[in-house]
């Protein structure tokens, strides 16, 4: 058994693996090191995978694994055969390079803190784009707008309108991201004439009434140990 930690700009997400199966997956919010302390000392492992795209962050999970056997997981060359580009986010890489392992096309949709849509096509990832999340958008209100408390958590259903200030600006949120991103992936499917959408990450709800498209939460995870098997030679059980 081994551990993959994905440690992201507001959550971190750990789980567990052998060989073949992932387990135990559990989503902590960054500030909760006490939680994650307390996970690796109550499991019979010692190795641990890690992905990052927040060095802060990961400097303090690494301090939480001193004694522990970890391998970090960056850019390498070869993956430039794949079209990946050197300062390209990790999980990005891991969600991409999983699809592509299984000779597989489609639009990668990751939603989170940051909102990504990449393309896969022909064995290459193609390019992509990054946008603000739903919970980045509502920071930005709250920092730049003192007489207004823009809610977390809010319902994305777009058919909702606001009847006051918070509730329109959850509305909009909701309308721009939603509206936005479905419109966008659908242009692209045209364009690249792509059949296959897959979408993960901790915003998945914008999307999920989206018919045949593909829910994958442990979408970073199993790329993560993909690229640790293929280039890292971690073939742990």
């Amino acid at each position: 058994m081994f551990g993959i930690i994905d440690i992201g700009n507001t959550n971190i997400h750990i789980a567990f693996c052998n060989r073949e199966e992932i387990y135990d997956y559990k989503t902590i919010p960054f500030t909760d090191y006490k939680l994650l302390y307390n996970i690796f000392n109550s499991v019979s492992t010692n190795r641990y995978i890690l992905c990052s795209v927040n060095n802060n962050n990961f400097s303090k999970v690494s301090k939480l694994l001193e004694g522990k056997e970890s391998i970090g997981i960056e850019f390498i060359k070869p993956l430039k055969r794949m079209g990946f580009y050197e300062t390209m986010g990790v999980d990005r890489i891991a969600n991409t390079y999983h699809i592509i392992k299984r000779k597989r096309e489609g639009i990668v949709l990751s939603l989170g803190t940051m909102n990504v849509i990449d393309i896969i096509k022909e064995g290459q990832f193609k390019g992509g784009m990054i946008f603000p999340g739903v919970e980045s958008m509502i920071n930005c209100v709250n920092r730049h707008a003192d007489l207004i408390n823009a809610q977390k958590g809010f319902n994305c259903n777009t058919d909702i309108i606001g009847l006051n200030t918070v509730d329109c600006i959850s509305a909009g949120i909701a309308n721009i991201q939603r509206n936005g991103i479905i419109s966008t992936v659908k242009k692209l499917q045209k364009k690249y004439n792509i059949n296959d959408i897959y979408y993960t990450g901790g915003g998945y709800k914008l999307v999920e009434s989206e018919s045949g498209w593909i829910l994958d939460k442990l979408l970073t995870i199993k790329g993560i140990k993909d690229l640790a098997r293929d280039y890292y030679e971690c073939n742990w059980d």
